[in-house]
């Protein structure tokens, strides 16, 4: 029923979702494992969509860590309300990814910076400024060694990460519809 209720998103938001389905165990496992999670206390994940990757970020972060979701789409933002919603540490907030900086400051409560940002947005059909502007954003929200996440079915962000982060490092998952590009990339 999940994957009948993305496909449908897809079909009615595709600029929003960007995927025909939801992203695999062999995904997220990847995207996520480079990560020391004794040491995260602050995530933020950019366009959750059905939940794919938070199920995994709230399966590692600690009591103690927190989680803010920003998600563009209402149908999402329920959805993982309902699932989610009773965990003390979760929150989420139907919003534009592009506000990440003040959004997580807001939330957070903190100038340091947050420790970890995991976006599963769709950068490929959005203009060239609006990626750039995006990634911009997400890593003036880091602290110093801070760490970004992100996952694209093709290699036309890493320029732009390039130009942002000063470590970066890409990853390839076949075992996922489609395959996908997974980076650590590091402020």
């Amino acid at each position: 029923m999940a994957k009948t209720a993305f496909f449908r998103n897809f079909l009615q938001h595709p600029i929003q979702v960007g995927a025909l389905a939801p992203s695999s165990n062999a995904l997220v496992n990847k995207l996520l494992s480079p990560i020391d999670w004794t040491k995260i206390r602050t995530v933020v994940e950019c366009g959750p969509g059905n939940g794919a990757i938070t199920r995994g970020v709230m399966k590692r972060l600690s009591p103690e860590g927190k989680f803010l979701g920003i998600e563009i789409n209402p149908q999402f933002v329920y959805q993982l309300k309902a699932e989610f919603g009773q965990q003390p540490n979760f929150s989420i907030i139907q919003a534009s990814a592009i506000d990440v900086e003040q959004l997580s400051k807001d939330h957070f409560g903190t100038e340091e910076g947050i420790d970890l940002i995991v976006t599963s947005l769709p950068f490929s059909p959005l203009p060239l400024a609006i990626r750039k502007e995006l990634i911009r954003n997400a890593g003036r929200s880091l602290k110093k060694d801070g760490v970004l996440l992100a996952y694209q079915y093709a290699r036309h962000l890493e320029p732009i990460l390039k130009e942002n982060f000063r470590v970066v490092k890409r990853s390839f998952v076949l075992r996922n519809f489609p395959p996908a590009f997974t980076y650590y990339c590091q402020k």
